[in-house]
């Protein structure tokens, strides 16, 4: 059972101890510590938080307590991510905050059909079997056996059917092909029952047959496509590791579509990780350069974990790499660059670094071409975003307050044919980078 404490800490006018019980009086087992911006700061297992010995800035901190153990924690992180896919009309928990959009669920119930035409014929078939079999009942006073079969064949597909249409993908509806086997066998053990052995022998295998004539035109046309793709898809990957380097600053989008590049992998599993932190010395060895896209209005993260700032890597000329594929929302990354940098009055330089039209991918650089120095390479500051741009704001007004360094800051402005007010920003942001 997890429970929560907020609590406004004034550091050190108002030291704060805290010893958090349970109504039964029993001391708490397991604690976690963040910030306004839901960033771990510690964690515990003692009875009593003391958070004065965690020398924090001013402002208000989350406890976050189980009052069962810290094993637990794995199975909460799992039941909300369930309740987010539930309780949102988008994949994994995205999208509005509503269980259906009965216009997507519509078009998905319709591509459903599409891909397993077969569910038409299956239905109908369990419909008349059903129907059959109560009037059956009535006349006969025979079993229950077949009608209840029937029921709960019927509410599996019908369950499944309606989970794949609140959320479309092929694969989704593999647990339904996997009871093919079962309704088969039932459909052939049902018309046993009125005919004899002799008239339904070939009943079955007739079956099997209808279902490979229903799936053999698009499974022989889609490994077809695969074939040709696997090829494009190794002449992507050859590219990758013959021309960009182990540290590239991949700007990476979570998600299951694949990727010439093995962050992307690591990324998307990352999605199912709770505590990502604990693991973020590891991920900094495969590639210290990766950030993560959280949305339009959140900041992005280094490998889904700490908050990194994006005017730190436009401050300098490493370009951003993005790639592009069918099922991608690369235009989404591209506009969060985009506006961060007009924020800072920088107009950032976008390349096609490499294309294949064939299967619609594209690997995208953006590079701030004004960069106060051509040849300095980001690396990861760990610093947080809010004191990050506090401190941005009182450089700036430093900059402003001294006559003779704005004159100077306007002379650069000049020079790099852009605004004051982003230059100002750019050597605020350079002094917290270079102290």
């Amino acid at each position: 059972m997890w429970q929560h404490l907020k609590q406004d800490y004034d550091n050190p006018i108002n030291p704060l101890t805290c010893e958090i019980v349970s109504s039964a009086g029993e001391p708490l087992k397991f604690w976690v510590l963040t910030n306004s911006q839901s960033t771990e700061i510690t964690t515990g297992i003692n009875t009593t938080i003391d958070i004065t010995e965690l020398n924090l800035e001013n402002g208000q901190y989350l406890i976050t307590w189980n009052m069962l153990d810290a094993q637990n924690n794995e199975f909460f992180a799992y039941w909300q991510f369930i309740i987010g896919i539930a309780s949102h009309d988008g994949i994994y928990g995205q999208g509005e905050e509503r269980m259906f959009n009965f216009e997507t669920t519509k078009a998905n119930l319709l591509e459903v059909f599409h891909v397993a035409p077969e569910l038409i014929f299956i239905i109908s078939v369990l419909i008349i079997m059903l129907i059959v079999s109560i009037i059956y009942r009535k006349i006969s006073k025979g079993s229950n056996q077949n009608i209840l079969f029937t029921i709960g064949m019927l509410l599996i597909i019908g369950l499944q059917v309606l989970m794949v249409s609140k959320h479309f993908k092929n694969a989704y509806l593999i647990p339904l092909f996997s009871i093919y086997g079962i309704v088969f066998f039932k459909i052939d053990d049902f018309f046993a029952t009125f005919f004899s052995n002799k008239q339904t022998r070939f009943l079955l295998p007739a079956l099997v047959c209808f279902f490979i004539v229903f799936t053999a035109k698009d499974a022989v046309a889609h490994v077809s496509i695969q074939k040709n793709q696997k090829g494009k898809r190794e002449e992507l990957r050859q590219y990758v590791v013959e021309n960009l380097s182990k540290n590239t600053l991949w700007f990476v989008e979570p998600t299951w579509e694949s990727a010439p590049y093995v962050e992307n992998g690591i990324v998307y599993g990352l999605s199912y990780c709770h505590r990502i932190n604990q693991y973020l010395p590891e991920l900094i060895k495969v590639n210290p350069n990766v950030i993560t896209f959280e949305g339009m209005d959140n900041t992005v993260k280094i490998w889904r974990s700490k908050p990194v700032s994006l005017d730190s890597i436009m401050m300098t000329a490493t370009p951003i790499y993005i790639y592009s594929s069918p099922g991608r929302y690369a235009c989404m990354l591209m506009k969060k660059i985009n506006q961060a940098a007009h924020n800072m009055g920088i107009e950032m330089q976008t390349d096609t670094l490499f294309s294949q039209k064939e299967t619609g991918s594209y690997i995208i650089t953006m590079q701030n071409p004004h960069s106060l120095r051509s040849i300095e390479i980001w690396t990861l500051s760990q610093g947080n975003p809010v004191e990050r741009e506090q401190q941005i704001q009182e450089n700036m007004k430093a900059i402003h307050d001294d006559p003779q360094w704005l004159e100077k800051v306007k002379e650069k402005a000049i020079e790099k044919n852009i605004p004051l007010d982003s230059m100002v920003r750019l050597d605020a942001i350079w002094m917290i980078d270079n102290p």
